[in-house]
């Protein structure tokens, strides 16, 4: 088995071949493995260097608590050869190409060599080869340089018995036996979930065997027939994933069967998923071949998103082999109507509405929108309003708007022949959003791009208050120069998505050319550019009527354009990539193109608009370009690279992202000195002042942050939490209070607790009391799934009646100690009684 190089872009399955009587798995019969490293070493450092490496990569397996394998150094023996049949475990570094003899280009890093007895499976030898002629090997790799300790406990991986896994996901994220390397360097040092219980599995402990349980069942197509290789995955409440191929244990004699093992106790949403990230069957050896690769993504039980996925339950004891969880590929009951959600409103401050329901309907005779609305008072309404269609298949409705702090639940009713009705999302769950309150303070808004969403967060507050679904792979995000709108460029749908800042619901989108990416507005406030990186073209979007005015050809670049910035002179500049060149616009025509910094990514103008900074992709090196002779000056900045730039208006300073160093770059403009250098999480992308310039919010993609920083002593005032990869960001001035207001006419009544925001929750949320007709002394307190005090939130003697109080929790103890993932219960105690809201925090 062999790792792939790839560009950055946990399922375990056991290395198995067909035998006489079925599947056969490979592992050791011994507890104790002995290997052996050739004493010549790696051309790239000195010989102890790599050795000790290799040791450690050892460790980090043998370190493993629930397995039993362990593994011995042999020695160094300088004569020692990859030969698979001599029963010597061999590390060797293969300089010259012989011993791999793997033809060049072929992107193989590296290679386990196992041989095995044909009829148990026994492992009999193993080697693993470096390509030292190919890659260049570092323990601290810089550039284009390979992670030594990275690849080495990849192909131990292997040297154990382990196969490839097709989960993918952020390099931090991702299994070590993911098949291509990230190169993000230091991402195997601690092995993820799935590995762990890879190696559990084939040697496990007692103890681990009586810790963990199993949830198993089967994969069909519509017409009964049993799926083979479909990708099933475990996600626990604190994100951690395993996962499996069907028939993975029992190949041809059961195809469809699946099960996923070690899992500890606990909760588990199950999903199965199609093969993503450039994973196919070749990735797989063995038996693992004509797999079902591009089944449709769903969870358990026959929806398509997380949050509306039925929970399973380890529980400790005997029971915790969990059966029965079968899946049948695609959404649709045959006989029922199907129903899919096109449009869901969010958390919105918006009191006015209306706020609109789209979803795709087939097979229904009639569709309602049942409706329940819970107010500040405690009072509850309920409505059915009709769903009409003028699109076909394509269902609407409009919720009138309510008051301030109302909370707003709804499902779909579609019936079809005989009366048979199919509930969206379930007949026993709702969707549900509220209208909320502002502070006033200004807004952040966010792009998670595997999320495919925007995350909105209130500075006055610090708390994430709504998450708007804005398209299928939304990466960038601009504003409008009044705030008023937000632009998301959506790379796989070709669009651009526009959000209301005083609604947050998406009130355009407009189709550009393909894989729209950085974007401008003009000086005078009346275009949006868009750069189209696929389609070498940049488009001009008139921003009064959200439409597309020019669509110009930029030339014959050879990556992009990726970056877009106007100069005072009105010019528009976009960046060549690869052919490491700026490229001049006027009018719609190519008037010149400059010799850059190398890669050039992003641009970003001076407050008067004379001068453009240029970052380098690759290269420490960022430019200067003088919109009037359009002279280009150099400065180097002692990084690997940069990404996101970003000048300030008021401020001698521009701010850059180094994504492969973790760190913010703080220069001082006029001379290209650097003032500061601070970390920032792993790879910084998108930058964004806020609107008064004294706060400079940076995304960080892989490590889910955003990062607040005072522009005057560049100190780091506050982090956000925002999974699923931030990377655009925008922070504008809150929208005005008129549709913010608590509603007036609300009279105090009954004592109520909001529902949590957000939920589940990492580590912050927020909830709301409204105190009742009465008054008096209230407290809430947080206990947790033993029923355990954890935190008290609120202690009060005098509350007032009709007092609105807003309580957060940042997943502490009251000694200020991180609590654990799980199912919190938040209890509010009142002179009428007690109120309960349940929250999950995933860590």
């Amino acid at each position: 088995m062999s790792l792939i190089f790839s560009a950055p872009c946990l399922a375990f399955l056991i290395q198995s071949y067909e035998g006489d009587d079925g599947p056969v798995g490979l592992r050791w019969k011994t507890d104790r493995v002995t290997y052996f490293l050739n004493g010549v070493g790696s051309e790239d450092m000195e010989p102890e260097t790599a050795f000790g490496a290799i040791r450690q990569s050892f460790g980090i397996w043998a370190a493993v608590e629930s397995s039993r394998l362990q593994f011995a150094e042999g020695g160094v023996d300088a004569n020692a050869t990859a030969n698979r049949r001599d029963r010597r475990n061999v590390i060797i570094f293969d300089e010259t190409g012989q011993t791999l003899q793997a033809p060049e280009g072929t992107g193989i890093i590296a290679v386990t060599r196992l041989n095995s007895d044909v009829s148990t499976g026994t492992i009999l030898d193993a080697d693993i080869i470096y390509n030292g002629r190919d890659f260049t090997f570092s323990v601290t790799p810089r550039g284009g340089q390979i992670d030594l300790i990275d690849v080495t406990v990849h192909e131990i991986g292997h040297f154990v018995g382990l196969d490839h896994t097709p989960l993918t996901g952020s390099p931090s994220a991702q299994p070590t036996m993911n098949p291509f390397y990230s190169g993000s360097p230091g991402e195997a040092a601690s092995l993820a979930p799935d590995d762990i219980a890879g190696i559990s599995h084939l040697y496990p402990t007692s103890n681990h065997v009586s810790t963990t349980g199993t949830i198993s069942g089967i994969i069909t197509n519509p017409d009964g027939e049993a799926v083979f290789g479909a990708h099933v995955v475990a996600e626990a409440a604190d994100g951690s994933l395993v996962s499996t191929l069907s028939g993975a244990e029992m190949g041809p004699e059961a195809p469809g069967n699946y099960t996923l093992r070690g899992l500890p106790f606990g909760d588990y949403t199950i999903r199965i998923e199609p093969f993503a990230h450039g994973i196919t069957e070749d990735s797989f050896s063995g038996i693992f071949t004509n797999l079902a690769t591009d089944i449709p993504a769903e969870y358990y039980d026959n929806v398509t998103r997380q949050d509306l996925a039925q929970t399973i339950t380890i529980p400790a004891g005997a029971l915790r082999n969990v059966r029965g969880i079968d899946f049948v590929t695609g959404l649709s009951l045959p006989g029922y109507p199907f129903v899919s959600s096109l449009l869901e409103p969010a958390n919105t401050p918006d009191a006015n509405g209306p706020y609109e329901v789209r979803a795709r309907i087939t097979g229904a005779q009639h569709v309602a929108l049942l409706v329940e609305t819970t107010y500040n008072d405690g009072s509850r309404t309920t409505t059915t309003i009709p769903m009409t269609t003028t699109v076909p298949a394509e269902y609407r409705a409009q919720i009138l708007g309510r008051p301030v702090g109302s909370q707003i639940q709804y499902r779909i009713a579609a019936t079809g022949e005989e009366d048979r009705v199919s509930y969206f999302p379930g007949q026993q769950t709702w969707l549900s959003f509220g209208v909320i309150p502002l502070t006033g303070a200004p807004l952040a808004f966010a792009v998670v791009r595997s999320a495919g969403a925007v995350r909105i967060f209130d500075t006055g507050s610090d708390l994430e208050i709504s998450r708007v679904s804005v398209g299928e792979d939304p990466i960038q995000m601009v504003s409008s120069l009044d705030g008023r709108l937000l632009f998301v460029a959506d790379l796989a749908a070709s669009q651009i998505a526009v959000l209301d800042r005083a609604t947050f619901q998406v009130v355009a989108r407009i189709d550009v050319a393909a894989a729209p990416l950085d974007m401008t507005v003009s000086a005078d406030g009346a275009t949006l550019y868009v750069t189209n990186s696929d389609a070498g073209r940049l488009s001009a979007i008139d921003i009064d009527s959200l439409t597309l005015s020019s669509s110009w050809l930029v030339g014959q670049t050879t990556a992009g354009p990726y970056g877009v910035a106007t100069g005072a002179s009105g010019r528009i500049y976009v960046t060549d990539l690869n052919a490491d060149e700026l490229i001049i616009i006027e009018e719609g025509q190519v008037i010149q193109r400059l010799a850059g910094p190398s890669q050039p990514r992003a641009l970003a103008r001076s407050a008067d608009g004379r001068t453009l900074f240029v970052s380098s992709f690759d290269t420490g090196i960022i430019g200067r370009i003088s919109d009037e002779d359009g002279s280009v000056t150099a400065v180097d900045l002692g990084v690997q690279g940069t990404f996101a730039v970003l000048a300030h208006p008021s401020l001698d300073r521009v701010y850059l992202t180094a994504h492969l160093d973790d760190m913010l770059l703080v220069m001082e403009a006029s001379s290209g000195r650097i003032l500061e250098r601070v970390d920032v999480g792993n790879d910084p992308r998108g930058l964004s002042l806020s609107p008064d310039g004294h706060r400079l919010y940076v995304t960080s993609a892989t490590s889910d942050e955003i990062h607040i920083l005072d522009t005057q002593t560049t100190a780091t005032v506050g982090i956000y939490v925002a999974a699923g990869g931030p990377r655009g960001i925008a922070v504008v001035e809150s929208p005005d209070t008129r549709s913010t207001a608590i509603d007036a006419s609300t009279q105090p009544g009954q004592w109520s607790l909001s529902h949590l925001f957000p939920n589940p929750f990492n580590p912050d949320t927020q909830l709301r009391i409204s105190v009742g007709a009465e008054g008096g002394t209230a407290n809430v307190q947080v206990y947790n799934a033993l029923g355990q005090r954890v935190r008290t939130l609120l202690s009060a003697n005098q509350l007032v009646s009709g007092q609105e109080l807003s309580l957060p929790w940042d997943g502490r103890d009251g000694k200020g100690r991180n609590v654990a993932s799980g199912v919190y219960l938040f209890v509010l105690n009142t002179p009428s009684g007690r109120l309960v809201r349940k929250g999950l925090l995933v860590r």
